[in-house]
């Protein structure tokens, strides 16, 4: 399955109705596209597996960035209720345990879906087969 790229669109559907007004209040003083990136970059050091495809990641890390990215962007806003402040601080706690999963390899993640261009690309190395065997059972008989 391909890795895919959370979007800014994304991160406001997951705001509830006090949280978008507070960030629709503050919009103008915070660029969303860039905490998101930032976000995405953290996951992706989390990540045990490495892809070639800048801000993409995993599915299963997808609802992770975009808390993350909701705690960013509202952490930047003054004057937040205290039941916002907590489920911020839930959805941190939350996002980050799944992120440590990830790194610790207790969560499995989708690998991503490679070619031989981008694995020659990414790492430096050529993908060919496998070499002929030059041994067979046969010959071994008797050693």
């Amino acid at each position: 399955m391909a890795w895919i790229t959370p979007t800014v669109a994304d991160v406001q559907k997951a705001l509830n109705a006090p949280e978008f007004s507070a960030y629709t209040a503050a919009a103008l003083a915070l660029d969303a596209a860039a905490i998101l990136a930032a976000q995405i970059e953290l996951a992706r050091g989390y990540c045990p597996v490495k892809d070639a495809t800048a801000g993409a990641v995993p599915p299963e890390l997808k609802s992770a960035v975009i808390k993350l990215a909701v705690v960013e962007l509202l952490r930047g806003v003054r004057g937040l209720s205290g039941d916002i402040a907590d489920t911020l601080t839930r959805r941190h706690d939350e996002a980050m345990k799944v992120l440590r999963d990830t790194a610790a390899g207790t969560l499995r993640i989708t690998p991503p879906e490679t070619t031989a261009a981008s694995v020659s690309a990414t790492s430096g190395g050529v993908a060919h087969g496998a070499p002929a065997r030059t041994t067979k059972r046969e010959d071994l008989a008797g050693l």
